[in-house]
């Protein structure tokens, strides 16, 4: 059996264009809400994926939900919620970062506040050589690259 996301977003479709976000910004915080899309052909969504982000000078928190679609054309609906710590908060850009599991998967936030863009890459943080084979595997894997776009409706 292929993991989920071998399937890419599995013919789900926006019916409104993928359109820049609108990030809502003042001196000291940040608020978006959009959808994620693939940077690359490497990155696609195991489905529909939706996240609100704010930020302060501190945290970022980010709400998501997904829809993950197996083969048999049943599916799985998950949220999630993560907190980033700001490395950097200044009128050109922020950058929040969280590090998680066995693997010290660094997933990094980026809030291009001069061309309104945001961008999140997750990438294995640490060698994985002193790991069991299978997971040393999965780890390896753990890359992707999104690119937040403007709240849609989907078709299927």
């Amino acid at each position: 059996m292929l993991l989920p996301a071998a399937w890419a977003q599995n013919g789900f479709t926006t019916t409104i264009p993928d359109e820049p976000v609108t990030l809502v910004v003042d001196s000291d915080q940040v608020f978006v809400t959009g959808h994620w899309v693939a940077a690359d052909k490497q990155s696609e969504p195991t489905g529909p994926t939706v996240s609100r982000i704010s930020c302060d000078k501190q945290i970022c928190r980010e709400s998501q939900a997904n829809i993950v679609l197996f083969p048999d054309n049943t599916f799985t609906m998950t949220t999630d919620y993560v907190e980033y710590k700001v490395e950097t908060f200044n009128s050109k850009a922020i950058v929040a970062t969280s590090t998680q599991g066995v693997c010290g998967v660094r997933t990094v936030l980026k809030f291009d506040l001069i061309h309104k863009s945001v961008y999140w890459t997750m990438r294995p943080s640490a060698p994985s050589n002193d790991l069991p084979r299978v997971s040393s595997k999965a780890c390896d894997s753990a890359q992707m690259n999104l690119e937040l776009k403007g709240e849609t409706m989907w078709r299927r």
